[in-house]
C-alpha cells in the first residue's frame, strides 16, 4: 500500500498547484470584490483540494476532459470553503489554517453574509457548465440535499456537545457515527455525486456505500488532526473518536487527551484501512482512501511527538 499512497499524494500535489494558480486567477475578475475578496482570502490561506480532485479524477475514469468542467471544480472549492467559514463561526474557531478566522477580521454578520453568498455563488458556476439543463438541475438538487445533510450533521454536532455526558459509551459512539455519515461521508461524496449525476446515475447507491467508509476515516483523520493543531473539540467539551477510545469514568476529555496511546491508535487505525480497502468497489474511492491514510500517517507522527 505504501507505493499507492505516495503514487496518490503525488498526483493531488501535481493537480493542487494547477488547481490553486487556476482558481485564485478566476476570483480575480469576479464581482463583487467586497464580498469575493474574503471567498479568495479562504481559499488562498491553501487547504488539500481533495474535494475538486475527487471530481477530476473521477471524469477521467468516466474517460471525460475535466478541462471542460472547470465551473464545477472551482464551485465545489468555493462552496466548501463557505461552509468552513459558516463553520468557523458557529464553533468560535479563531484560527483557519494557521490564519484568522474570517469573523476575527470583519465580525461574524458579515462573516455569515460572505459564507451564504459564497453557497449561492457555487450554484451560479453550476449554471454556467455547458450540460443539459436536466442534468444541472440534478447537479443543483445533490447540492441541496448534501447541505441538508451538513446542517443535520452540525445541528447533531451541537447536540452531542451538549448531552454527551449524559450517555453510555455505546450511545456516545452511536451518536458521533450517526454524526459523522451526515456531516463527512455526505459531504465528502459530494463531488463524485454530482459527476455521477452526469455519466453514471445507476451506480450512485453502490458507489455512496463507499463514501459512508471514506467518511468515516475523513473524520477520524479531521479529529487526529484538531489534536495535534488547534484542540478545538476538547475545548468545546466535544468528545472524538480518538478521545472516546481512551476516556474513563469521569468523562474528562483532557485526561482521556493525556491517556492517548499513539501506538495503539496506529494498530487500531491501520486495521481499519485494511478492512474498508477490501470492502471499496469505485476505484478512484480506493485513491482517496491511500490520500487520507497518507495524511492520517502524517498526523499521528505529529501526535507521538507532542
Amino acid at each position: 500500500m505504501n507505493f499507492k499512497v505516495k503514487l496518490a499524494k503525488e498526483k493531488l500535489n501535481n493537480f493542487k498547484k494547477t488547481f490553486d494558480k487556476e482558481i485564485l486567477e478566476f476570483l480575480k475578475n469576479e464581482q463583487p470584490w467586497s464580498i469575493i475578496k474574503w471567498i479568495y482570502y479562504y481559499i488562498s490561506m491553501g487547504g488539500k483540494r481533495v474535494r475538486p480532485f475527487i471530481v477530476y479524477e473521477t471524469l477521467k475514469y468516466y474517460n471525460l476532459n475535466p478541462e471542460n468542467f472547470k465551473y464545477l471544480l472551482f464551485a465545489l472549492e468555493i462552496y466548501h470553503n463557505s461552509i468552513l467559514i459558516l463553520d468557523d463561526v458557529q464553533d468560535n474557531d479563531e484560527l483557519r489554517r494557521n490564519k484568522p478566522s474570517l469573523w476575527k477580521i470583519i465580525g461574524k454578520p458579515q462573516a455569515i453574509n460572505v459564507g451564504f453568498y459564497g453557497l449561492l455563488y457555487s450554484a451560479d458556476l453550476i449554471d454556467k457548465l455547458n450540460l443539459e439543463k436536466e442534468k444541472k438541475e440534478k447537479i443543483l438538487r445533490t447540492f441541496d440535499l448534501i447541505t441538508k445533510k451538513t446542517v443535520e450533521g452540525q445541528f447533531l454536532d451541537f447536540y452531542l456537545e451538549k448531552s454527551w455526558k449524559k450517555m453510555d459509551k455505546k450511545s456516545l459512539l452511536r451518536t458521533y457515527l450517526k454524526m459523522n455519515i451526515l456531516k463527512t461521508a455526505y459531504y465528502l461524496s459530494l463531488p463524485v455525486l454530482v459527476v455521477l449525476k452526469i455519466v453514471d446515475e445507476k451506480r450512485e447507491k453502490e458507489i455512496f456505500k463507499d463514501f459512508i467508509y471514506l467518511g468515516l476515516l475523513f473524520q477520524i483523520m479531521n479529529d487526529l488532526e484538531d489534536l495535534v493543531e488547534r484542540k478545538s473539540d476538547i475545548k468545546r467539551n466535544l468528545p472524538t473518536l480518538p478521545l472516546i477510545m481512551f476516556l474513563d469514568e469521569e468523562k474528562d476529555l483532557n485526561k482521556a487527551y493525556e491517556k492517548i496511546n499513539v501506538k495503539k491508535l496506529k494498530r487500531k487505525i491501520n486495521k481499519l484501512f485494511k478492512k474498508i480497502e477490501k470492502k471499496l468497489v469505485f476505484e478512484p474511492s480506493k485513491e482517496i482512501l491511500y490520500l487520507i491514510l497518507a495524511k492520517t500517517n502524517e498526523i499521528l507522527e505529529k501526535l507521538d511527538r507532542s
